[in-house]
């Protein structure tokens, strides 16, 4: 059996590998056999290989956070769950191989009509849109939630969670030809993260901007900040411009600004994605979510794969 493992630290592309591992052991009475189909590398995985995080794995170890695929086999007593079932996988379950077994009572069923592609990134972006959204600030109709990287995945499942709710959106995006895509993806107001922060305040009209979610740090969170209402929150959940976040002491002190931070796999977090995921499931088909994906590649094709990822735009394997 194929797996993608780390090799070693340091260039992404040269620090992951397909390599030929054991297959699975036996099924215990609980657990399910299953079919990896898509698996995303998302910024997160990259990150491991970069050694950003306290956490990291002794090389030869499997990667992989998230992914979808097929039911193969069940134990005895495995539930609901029935052979040929297209299933979610359990955050971090190392899915960038070809089968994997997990606790059949860690899996989500898809709706029969679920693109998999789509639902392979469900267990990071929409739990994530979900959690942020829910968790910091009781956001009532008509206040709105402002964040940076609108043209992501998880912004897109942020305003649909958003809309159902009647709470505003506003997207902050790095490119011109964005805007018009963010606002076609139903985002109510799209900023160009270089415009005047006065023009941006008067085309907002005195909106009741209550939260702020940060993915890109650096200056970027100093501008989420200028832009949010007094006593309202931040949330970081990522830094993908890798520099330090750049909080002005007067927001904290005299303006009441609150930071916060947000990480998926804290023990509390990774309890309830199980349950997040089986209520947004019927999202996924009933507000027509598509996430961009910019290639799908096989895992003989990993290193472009790969290297397409780490230049941008979502891949799966």
């Amino acid at each position: 059996m194929q797996a993608v493992q780390l090799i070693r630290y340091g260039d992404a592309v040269e620090g992951l590998e397909v390599r030929e591992v054991a297959e699975p052991g036996p099924l215990r009475a609980d657990e399910a056999l299953v079919a990896v189909d898509y698996a995303p590398i998302n910024f997160s995985d990259l990150m491991v290989v970069w050694g950003y995080y306290d956490w990291k794995p002794e090389p030869l170890t499997t990667l992989g956070s998230e992914g979808v695929g097929t039911v193969l086999a069940l134990g005895g007593a495995a539930g609901a769950l029935a052979v040929g079932d297209r299933v979610v996988l359990p955050f971090m379950a190392q899915t960038y191989r070809e089968r994997l077994v997990v606790p059949a009572d860690q899996l989500v069923k898809l709706p029969p009509d679920a693109d998999p592609m789509q639902a392979s990134m469900m267990a990071i972006n929409a739990v994530t849109a979900q959690l942020l959204l829910g968790d910091f600030v009781d956001l009532r109709p008509g206040q709105a939630v402002i964040y940076n990287a609108a043209t992501s995945g998880l912004a897109q499942w942020l305003v649909a969670l958003a809309k159902r709710r009647g709470i505003r959106t506003i997207g902050i995006v790095r490119r011109p030809e964005d805007l018009d895509v963010v606002a076609g993806r139903g985002c109510d107001w799209a900023v160009l993260d270089s415009e005047p922060l006065a023009a941006v305040r008067e085309r907002l009209n005195g909106i009741d901007i209550r939260l702020a979610l940060d993915v890109v740090g650096g200056p970027a969170t100093h501008r989420l900040i200028d832009l949010l209402g007094d006593g309202g929150k931040l949330v970081s959940y990522g830094g993908a411009s890798r520099k330090p976040m750049e909080v002005p002491v007067g927001a904290l002190t005299f303006r009441g600004i609150e930071v916060r931070g947000f990480f998926l796999g804290h023990a509390e977090n990774r309890r309830r994605i199980r349950a997040a995921l089986a209520t947004l499931m019927p999202m996924l088909v009933d507000d027509a979510i598509a996430q961009p994906i910019a290639a799908v590649y096989p895992l003989a094709r990993l290193r472009e794969a790969v290297a397409h990822a780490v230049s941008g735009g979502k891949v799966l394997l």
